[in-house]
C-alpha cells in the first residue's frame, strides 16, 4: 500500500501572505511560555501536545497520535497556526530525531498543574524527578566520563543546582514541583558530595563495577584498589619476593617458565621446540606429573617428525647413490618403532645384505605395527628361516595365507616350512 502525501494538508500560512510546507522530516516543539491549561484544546490535541517532549520530528507525531495519519496532519496544522507548536529550522538527516526526553511519557495533568513555571521547566523537573534513584551519580549530573575529576564534577553540579535549588524560584507558586525540585536537588547534592572526594569516588566506582553497571574500560587508567586490597597485594608481593630467594622455589619457577614456552610452541605446532622446553621443565622439576605427561605426548610427535625427516633424507641419499642412507633408515625406524613402513624398509635392506640377525628386530616391529601387512610377514618368515627359526616362521606365513589364499610366495614357503616338520 502506497503511503499518502499529506503535504497539501500541512501547508501553513507564514503570516506574510504566503505559505510553507511542513514535511515529515521537519522538527517541531511546544512554544515556551504557554499556559496550556488556558488554551481550548481538544482531547486529541491535548494528548498529542503532552507527548511532545523537547523537539520531535513530524513523522514521529504520526506514531504518537491516537488519530489516523490524515486527522493528525490536520491537528498539527491547527496547533502550528494557533501558536501552540512552532517549527524549528532543524531537519531529520539520519532518519531519526532524538528528543531531549527520549522515551519519557508525561502525564498531561502534571503539565497542567498551576505553577509559576514554563512548560519546558515543568518537563525538566518531572523528567529528573522520575529518575531519582534510578541513574548513577555521573549520569545524574550529566558528567560524560567516569574518569572525570573534581573540577568537572563541581562544574556540572553548579550548573544543575541553579535549576533545581528551591531558592531559584523564591517567592513563586510552585505547587508539587517544589517538593520534586527538593528531592532532585538533594540527590544531586549527595552525588556531588560522593564524587568530589577521591576516596569516596573510587569506592563508588568500585561499587558500580561490582554491580556490573559499568565496564572496566569505562574506568581505564584509574586505580580502584581499596587501601585493604592494596595492602594485601603488597603483602603478597613481599611473600613472593621472599619465596624467590629460596633455591627450590627458583627451580620450580624456572620449570614453569619452560612449561609456558612449551605450551606456546604447541600452539604453533613446533613440536621439536616444545619437546626441548618440556625437557628443561622436567629437569628443573622432575616430579611434576603434568610435565611428564605432556613430555610423553610431545616426544611422540617430535620423534615422528624427526623420523620422517631421516626417512626422506635416506630415500634421497639412496636414489643418488650416496653413502649413509642405511644409517638414516635405521634412525627413522628407531625414532618411530610403530611405523611399519620405516621398519620394513631397513629390515629389507639388511636382508639384501644377508644380515638376517639385524633385520629380525626391525621386521618384527613392522609386523607388530601392522599385523595385516603381508609383505612384512613374508619377509619376517624368510628372516626367521635364515636364522634357523623355521618353526617360528610358520605362524607368519599361515597368517598371510589366511589373509590372501592366492598369495604364491607365502603358500610355497609355508609348504616348505611344514615339510621340515613332517
Amino acid at each position: 500500500m502506497t503511503k499518502q502525501d499529506y503535504s497539501s494538508i500541512l501547508r501553513v500560512d507564514d503570516g506574510m501572505g504566503g505559505q510553507y510546507i511542513i514535511k515529515d522530516a521537519s522538527v517541531v516543539r511546544v512554544k515556551s511560555g504557554l499556559d496550556l491549561s488556558s488554551m481550548d484544546l481538544t482531547v486529541q490535541e491535548g494528548f498529542l501536545v503532552s507527548r511532545i517532549t523537547g523537539e520531535v520530528a513530524v513523522k514521529e507525531l504520526y506514531h504518537l497520535s491516537m488519530s489516523d495519519r490524515k486527522a493528525t496532519a490536520h491537528m498539527i496544522r491547527r496547533l502550528i497556526e494557533r501558536g501552540v507548536l512552532e517549527v524549528t529550522n532543524e531537519q531529520v538527516t539520519d532518519g531519526k530525531h532524538t528528543p531531549q526526553y527520549a522515551g519519557h511519557v508525561f502525564n498531561p495533568a502534571d503539565l497542567q498543574e498551576e505553577a509559576d513555571l514554563s512548560l519546558e521547566e515543568k518537563k525538566e523537573i518531572i523528567f529528573y524527578h522520575d529518575r531519582v534513584g534510578r541513574r548513577d551519580f555521573y549520569k545524574l549530573l550529566g558528567v560524560s566520563s567516569y574518569t572525570a575529576e573534581r573540577p568537572e564534577i563541581k562544574k556540572a553540579f553548579l550548573r544543575l543546582s541553579k535549576k533545581f535549588h528551591p531558592d531559584t524560584h523564591f517567592g513563586k507558586q510552585l505547587g508539587s514541583f517544589r517538593t520534586k525540585m527538593k528531592e532532585v536537588y538533594n540527590e544531586m547534592a549527595e552525588a556531588n558530595r560522593v564524587l568530589s572526594h577521591e576516596e569516596s569516588r573510587m569506592e563508588y566506582l568500585r561499587k558500580l563495577l561490582d554491580e556490573h553497571k559499568i565496564k572496566k574500560e569505562d574506568v581505564e587508567g584509574l586505580d580502584l584498589e581499596s587501601p585493604e586490597e592494596r595492602q594485601a597485594k603488597n603483602e603478597e608481593a613481599e611473600r613472593m619476593a621472599r619465596l624467590r630467594m629460596n633455591p627450590m622455589v627458583q627451580r620450580v619457577l624456572k620449570a614453569k617458565e619452560h612449561y609456558k614456552l612449551a605450551m606456546e610452541d604447541i600452539k604453533k605446532e613446533d613440536w621439536l621446540s616444545a619437546a626441548n622446553n618440556l625437557n628443561m621443565a622436567k629437569t628443573f622439576d622432575p616430579y611434576n606429573e603434568e610435565y611428564n605427561q605432556a613430555l610423553d605426548s610431545i616426544v611422540q610427535k617430535s620423534n615422528a617428525l624427526r623420523a620422517q625427516k631421516f626417512f626422506d633424507m635416506a630415500q634421497s641419499y639412496e636414489n643418488y647413490g650416496k653413502e649413509g642412507y642405511l644409517d638414516m633408515y635405521r634412525k627413522a625406524a628407531d625414532l618411530a618403532p610403530m611405523n611399519a613402513e620405516f621398519n620394513l624398509r631397513i629390515g629389507a635392506h639388511y636382508m639384501d645384505f644377508r644380515e638376517p640377525e639385524k633385520a629380525k628386530r626391525f621386521l618384527t616391529r613392522a609386523v607388530k605395527a601392522n599385523p595385516k601387512h603381508k609383505e612384512a610377514r613374508v619377509l619376517l618368515a624368510r628372516c626367521l628361516m635364515s636364522t634357523g627359526e623355521k618353526k617360528e616362521a610358520i605362524p607368519h606365513l599361515q597368517a598371510v595365507v589366511d589373509l590372501d589364499p592366492k598369495h604364491k610366495a607365502a603358500t610355497e614357503l609355508l609348504r616348505k616350512a611344514k615339510s621340515w616338520f613332517g
